[in-house]
């Protein structure tokens, strides 16, 4: 198998020069290993990116049998939390697990991780990390509408380097890592590709079946934060990325959205889906 252009870094870091004042950490694997390392080893804050760990720890309990697919997951008041998601929308306080844990992956339901997590615990999603050797990337807390002095700063932490090596294993996952298997169906019918995942123009409601490869993906936004990690296989080719950007002030976002999309753009150049 050949080796990707050795030019990718560059291209990269010529990117991310357009947009000097916001902290970026970059990581791109290809066939397991890194060609493309930018501050891959940061620790910035990540918006929903813990939800991935959340939902491993849920598939979990679903794997080993401790929870049912089909078990009722009943949404409290203090679940409630606007932005990202559906629960919030529709008429039902009660949705299945498996629901629950389709929601988080598809569109990122803040209310349906917070019913999860509130059922899992806290810790027992942090024990996801440590068991996983990532104890830089975390899930901090639950989602809120507002945080205040005494509330975590982010609902999640992570390093680039840790988010592309777990979307790379959750995209390899198979009978031997039951729980990962599930998570990566959950994260293949994710909709949100306005990110890095934009790179391969591929319909944001129906991509989880591809006659070419696959793709899974999770995105974080938050203010001032931009976040998107995924995995796919193009042909024989196996690829990964977790982009953070991290800035100072949010009149950057465009930029920063415009710079991910172009990094997008020269994975795909070598890695195309159809």
């Amino acid at each position: 198998m050949s080796a990707p252009n050795p030019s990718l870094q560059q291209q990269v870091e010529a990117v991310l020069a357009r947009v000097p004042q916001v902290d970026w950490g970059v990581c791109i694997r290809y066939d397991g290993a890194d060609v493309v390392s930018w501050h891959a080893d940061r620790v910035l804050p990540s918006a929903s990116m813990g939800k991935v760990l959340l939902l491993i720890a849920a598939a979990h309990l679903l794997a080993t049998g401790e929870r049912e697919a089909d078990e009722p997951l009943v949404l409290h008041d203090e679940d409630r939390v606007a932005d990202s998601g559906l629960w919030q929308y529709l008429p039902e306080r009660t949705l299945t697990w498996q629901a629950a844990c389709v929601l988080v992956g598809a569109v990122s339901d803040n209310c349906a991780a917070n019913a999860l997590l509130r059922e899992i615990g806290l810790p027992q999603v942090q024990q996801v990390s440590a068991d996983l050797g990532l104890p830089l990337t975390v899930m901090t807390d639950r989602l809120r509408d507002v945080r205040i002095a005494d509330d975590p700063a982010a609902p999640s932490v992570a390093r680039a380097q840790d988010l592309a090596v777990l979307l790379e294993r959750l995209g390899d996952a198979g009978p031997d890592w039951p729980e990962g298997a599930l998570v990566r169906s959950w994260l293949a019918l994710n909709t949100d590709l306005s990110m890095v995942a934009s790179g391969w123009a591929l319909d944001p409601l129906a991509h989880a079946a591809l006659a070419g490869g696959w793709l899974i993906n999770k995105t974080g936004t938050d203010i001032r934060v931009r976040a998107d990690a995924g995995a796919l296989a193009s042909g024989a080719q196996r690829w990964a990325y977790a982009v953070l950007a991290h800035g100072e002030s949010a009149d950057a976002d465009a930029l920063v959205v415009r710079a991910m999309r172009d990094i997008g753009v020269l994975i795909a150049s070598r890695a195309p889906l159809t």
